[in-house]
């Protein structure tokens, strides 16, 4: 079974000795240069950024999540020996089979553990690194999952998107027909979940 959220998957790469722990990089010169390094090779281990200066202990960023064979196979659900040609095959099954799973509705979860609402949404909390030298700003959003729906069709797109942080209650997209004066836009921006679903994306 594959890992429920990123905290578990995180757990995971941890225990397989796929996980590299750097404490006190700043996001905005610093851990965007480590990631570069480390993104290099194929192979090296992810990065969990800790005790970021200006930011709560806690407050963690996680990069380089999918460049090894066992880290992919962790997110698929296999376990983390399991070969190249192994895994190219799951892929195969899985794509032939084209599975969906029902949803589900519940009461709680994971999702509800830290919920913010009007005044109290601030996404400068969040340790949101400069990633590249020529960047516009802190991106909050690389590999995360963005729905977004069009005001005209009702039309619901899914993607991944690169998602810039702009100002302390609005991370953005640019998207012109949704940027219009007096138009809502229907968005939602998931972050921290299945390294499984964001592989399975990466790949489509």
């Amino acid at each position: 079974m594959a890992n429920r959220d990123l905290r578990d998957w995180i757990e995971g790469v941890r225990a397989a000795g796929e996980l590299k722990v750097i404490t006190g990089a700043e996001p905005k010169e610093e851990i965007g240069g480590i990631v570069d390094i480390y993104m290099r090779k194929m192979g090296n281990p992810a990065v969990l950024f800790d005790d970021v200066p200006g930011f709560p202990k806690g407050h963690r960023v996680v990069a380089n999540i999918l460049t090894s064979i066992p880290r992919v196979n962790l997110a698929l659900g296999l376990p983390p020996e399991t070969a190249e040609m192994e895994q190219i095959q799951w892929w195969r099954n899985y794509f032939k089979r084209a599975p969906s799973q029902p949803t589900k509705a519940v009461n709680g979860g994971p999702l509800l553990d830290n919920v913010f609402a009007g005044s109290d949404v601030d996404i400068e909390k969040i340790p949101t690194p400069v990633w590249h030298e020529q960047d516009g700003g802190p991106y909050i959003g690389t590999g995360c999952l963005v729905a977004m729906k069009d005001p005209d069709t009702g039309w619901i797109n899914y993607g991944t998107y690169r998602v810039q942080s702009h100002e302390p209650k609005h991370p953005a997209q640019k998207k012109r027909k949704l940027t219009q004066p007096g138009r809502d836009m229907q968005s939602v921006i998931c972050g921290g979940g299945s390294r499984c679903d964001c592989s399975r994306r990466d790949a489509l």
